[in-house]
């Protein structure tokens, strides 16, 4: 996909509310969480000493490692702690696959789950602007009278900063739920933030993001303040 396409894809997701029909009567209720997390991807197949080359695959084929933390609705304690083991391959400068297992340790209210995450990328730039689409299918290993596949669109831009460390973003997502009572709209985010690159494979990413739930019980209007780290070990 070109990255002119993928960009005509943000005004459709962006509209994605606006299409929702016979959205629940009850009030949501408003809730203020904190996401920390810290990530690592590494090459873990790189070439051996006295090889003249490095096989395409080795060349494409990544590994990550993620940590992360959700507080509660009050930001006072934690809510989940998770942790994913994650590959990727890039087949094009703007194609990638990728695969996650996901474990979440969650709070003595809750049972811990387990997930797994198929997703396919496509990114492109259009001068300093990247342009970038992500579906991903996710399955959680939970009873199945709950909510456990999910198809998530996402479409984001980031502005590469001439001479300057720091890259603002924008970005928006859709949540649709597959399930025997009916497949349907479950969620929207949308997201601002920046992320700070230190140099040697080191950045920061801090951000908000704002989450609305539709056609679910007990709904829930987020705002998600977010700090990351990621290192990219190997180049």
């Amino acid at each position: 996909m070109r990255p002119r396409a993928v960009a005509l894809l943000l005004p459709a997701l962006l509209a994605a509310p606006l299409s929702a029909q016979d959205l629940p009567q009850e009030r949501p209720r408003n809730v203020s969480e904190l996401w920390v997390s810290a990530a690592v991807e590494l090459k873990p197949l790189h070439k051996t000493r006295g090889r003249q080359y490095e096989k395409r695959f080795y060349r494409k084929f990544r590994t990550t490692l993620e940590l992360g933390y959700r507080s509660d609705e009050n930001l006072t304690g934690g809510r989940l702690f998770y942790t994913i083991l994650g590959a990727n391959y890039r087949f094009e400068r703007w194609l990638r696959f990728g695969i996650e297992h996901r474990y979440n340790l969650r709070d003595r209210y809750n049972s811990d789950s387990q997930r797994t995450d198929l997703q396919i990328t496509l990114v492109g730039d259009i001068g300093r602007l990247a342009v970038k689409y992500q579906a991903q299918g996710q399955h959680e290993w939970i009873p199945v009278w709950k909510i456990r596949d999910i198809l998530r669109n996402e479409v984001g831009l980031e502005w590469n900063t001439r001479k300057f460390p720091l890259d603002p973003y924008l970005k928006a997502e859709a949540f649709h739920a597959f399930h025997y009572t009916g497949d349907r709209l479950i969620g929207i985010r949308y997201g601002i933030g920046a992320k700070l690159k230190l140099g040697g494979g080191h950045k920061f990413n801090v951000g908000y993001r704002y989450d609305r739930e539709v056609h679910l019980p007990d709904l829930r209007y987020r705002s998600i303040f977010s700090i990351g780290y990621e290192y990219e070990w190997g180049g």
